[in-house]
């Protein structure tokens, strides 16, 4: 939603890292995760030396607007898999984050997101319950519903059946990602980890505002 861009590109942003110029990357300087080559083809000029070290987060955040959530039609998208497919597209490639996010919606996966796309993208639906148990198949080969019940006895959480209890149980999901992505040596399973973590932050940041100041 075009309401969310802020939030989103603030997301994102966080975890891009200052200025590097590290000579076995092919990627060569690059600065808040903007590439020299990148910000070249983005000004449609050479790059002066010194420029990219000075890059501030201000002057890159057009960048990532018209590079990323413009091209991957954010704006259009519901809240939670906007922010999935920008965040995809910035550290995998807007084909790839197209082809993931298409797969999920059960459209062709051919990297391109046309109106076809963007209808099936609209339809999905990411209920924090539905969202735990397919966590917890994918990433602990745990029967959903067993997950949620064992948690629920350990942490004295009756059911999901309130904003407090999901954010509750959202919580501990995204602690047991965190330290899972931690673990983990293999570059698409980080990807598809990060993608998971990555939603599950946003649902339960919109969960939050449903819950009583103070809790």
């Amino acid at each position: 939603m075009t309401e969310n861009w802020e939030k989103s590109f603030e997301h994102v942003i966080a975890s891009e890292g200052g200025y590097v110029n590290d000579p076995h990357d092919h990627g060569g300087e690059t600065n808040l995760g903007v590439t020299k080559a990148a910000w070249a083809g983005y000004l449609k000029r050479p790059i002066q030396d010194g420029e990219m070290k000075a890059l501030t987060k201000a002057e890159v955040k057009p960048f990532y607007k018209k590079m990323y959530w413009d091209v991957c039609h954010c704006d259009v998208l519901p809240t939670g898999v906007d922010y999935m497919v920008f965040d995809l597209a910035v550290n995998g490639g807007v084909g790839r984050g197209a082809r993931m996010l298409q797969t999920a919606a059960g459209v062709n996966p051919d990297g391109a997101i046309v109106p076809s796309t963007l209808a099936a993208l609209t339809a999905i639906k990411y209920e924090p319950k539905v969202m735990i148990k397919k966590m917890a198949k994918l990433f602990f080969d745990q029967d959903g519903e067993q997950f949620i019940a064992e948690n629920a006895t350990e942490y004295g959480v009756a059911e999901l059946g309130n904003y407090k209890e999901m954010h509750f149980m959202n919580k501990l999901l995204l602690d047991d990602l965190k330290a899972l992505l931690r673990a983990i040596d293999d570059t698409n399973l980080t990807a598809l980890v990060s993608y998971w973590l990555a939603a599950l932050q946003v649902e339960n940041d919109e969960i939050e505002k449903h819950l009583p100041q103070g809790e």
